[in-house]
């Protein structure tokens, strides 16, 4: 009975996460979808140069040394909003680092780490690119330096999104699809007792009954033969003429 114990309490172990711990991963998720966020809206701005640069295939050098002002102006606001993405990924990969014992979101995390370095690194093309307004290949490198930030914002998308606040929602909080849509019902699913602690409780219960007689509800109808093994299978002292 002792194995059964340890087992059944293993079991209840494996599905009792801290508060603490649940708070922290429902910040975490939080920061990620502000991350999403504040990505988006950095693309958005980049798109304010793509559209007319696609649009206009022959912009003159002289143009662009006279609007240079504004090439400066408007790569800073590139490079400020694109600093805000990183505080915001350095604040979550500091929250992660409490779940670095699982060795999926220690993988995961990794992942992400990787690619906001990726997308710095292509960042600092854009920037590069505005900067070199003179050369006679600016506007294609201008515009597929953008393009690969785009691109980039679609991979960190999908690894937040798919994996990450996934991972995060299924192991950590065990929410699944059925979380939105039970509160877009206003109903629940109960949770289930693991079959092994189920019947570990069912064997337990069992015992108590066989060995404490006088808790069997006087409702309860025995045969004779289960009345006999009840009466004789105690301790001889707790029975009248046992001596």
């Amino acid at each position: 009975m002792l194995l059964w114990r340890k087992i059944a309490e293993a079991i209840e172990l494996s599905f009792d996460i801290p508060e603490s711990e649940k708070k922290l991963t429902q910040e975490i998720i939080s920061n990620l979808e502000s991350l999403k966020g504040h990505i988006g809206q950095a693309i958005e701005h980049l798109d304010k140069i793509y559209q007319p640069f696609q649009k206009y295939t022959t912009i003159s050098t002289e143009k662009l040394i006279q609007n240079r002002g504004v090439l400066n102006r408007y790569k800073q606001q590139i490079k400020s909003n694109f600093e805000n993405v990183k505080k915001i990924a350095f604040f979550i990969l500091q929250k992660m680092q409490k779940f670095q014992n699982d060795g999926q979101i220690a993988e995961l995390t990794n992942a992400f780490r990787d690619e906001i370095e990726q997308l710095e690194k292509k960042v600092e093309k854009i920037l590069s690119a505005l900067d070199n307004f003179r050369a006679a290949d600016f506007r294609d490198e201008l515009l597929k330096s953008i393009e690969a930030v785009q691109e980039e914002q679609k991979t960190i998308d999908n690894l937040i999104q798919d994996r990450l606040i996934q991972h995060l929602n299924v192991n950590i909080l065990a929410q699944n699809w059925t979380e939105p849509v039970g509160k877009l019902l206003q109903q629940t699913i109960e949770p289930h007792t693991p079959a092994l602690l189920e019947l570990y409780q069912e064997r337990e219960k069992a015992v108590e009954q066989h060995l404490n007689p006088q808790q069997i509800s006087r409702s309860q109808t025995l045969s004779p033969a289960l009345t006999q093994q009840i009466n004789y299978s105690g301790d001889r002292r707790t029975h009248p003429g046992s001596e």
